[in-house]
C-alpha cells in the first residue's frame, strides 16, 4: 500500500481555484445577496434573509459549485488512484482532496474575502442599502469563520477519501 504523500499537481490546483473563484465572482456580480449568509452580522441583519429570487439563484449557483467543488477533488484521486494500480492508502487519497480543499478555503479567506472584500470592497460585493456597515470592514470576521469551518475541511476531504477508497480501479 502506497503511504506517499501525492499532492495535486499545480495544474489541477490552479484550474480548481480558478473556477471556484470566476463562479463566487460571477455570482457576486450577478447578485451579491446570493451570499448574504456569509457577510458579517450587521450586513445579514440588515439585509435581513434571501428572497424567494435569490433563494432560487443561490440554488442554481449551488450545483456547479458542488460539481467543481467535490468534482475536480474526485477526480483528481481517483486518476491518482489509477495510476498506482489502485495502491493507495487512505492517508494518501485524503491528504490529496484536502490538498483541493484548502487550497480553495485559502484563497477565499485572503484573495476573495480580505483582499477584494475588506480592503478594496468593489460596489458589485455590497449588497444595496448595507454601504458603509462596519462589516465590510471586519477582517477578524472572515478568519473566525473561516477558523470555525477548517476540521469541516478534514472530515469533508477524509468522506471523499472514503468513496475514492470504495470505487475499484481497473486493477483491483
Amino acid at each position: 500500500m502506497n503511504n506517499q504523500l501525492h499532492l495535486p499537481r499545480l495544474g489541477e490546483i490552479t484550474a480548481f481555484n480558478f473556477s471556484l473563484a470566476a463562479l463566487i465572482l460571477g455570482s457576486l456580480r450577478w447578485n451579491p445577496a446570493i451570499w448574504i449568509n456569509d457577510y458579517p452580522p450587521d450586513i445579514k441583519a440588515a439585509h435581513g434573509p434571501l428572497t424567494p429570487p435569490a433563494k432560487r439563484q443561490a440554488t442554481f449557483i449551488a450545483f456547479p459549485f458542488f460539481v467543481i467543488g467535490i468534482g475536480l477533488p474526485l477526480w483528481s484521486a481517483l486518476r491518482l488512484k489509477r495510476r498506482n494500480q489502485g495502491q493507495l492508502s487512505f492517508f494518501a487519497v485524503s491528504t490529496h482532496i484536502f490538498s483541493f480543499i484548502v487550497s480553495a478555503w485559502f484563497l477565499d479567506l485572503t484573495v476573495l474575502d480580505w483582499l477584494l472584500f475588506v480592503t478594496i470592497t468593489p460596489d458589485f460585493v455590497i449588497i444595496p442599502g448595507t454601504e458603509g456597515m462596519a462589516g465590510y470592514d471586519d477582517y477578524a470576521f472572515h478568519l473566525r469563520e473561516h477558523m470555525r469551518a477548517f476540521p469541516f475541511l478534514i472530515i469533508a476531504s477524509m468522506a471523499l477519501a472514503f468513496v475514492v477508497m470504495l470505487i475499484p480501479t481497473p486493477n483491483d
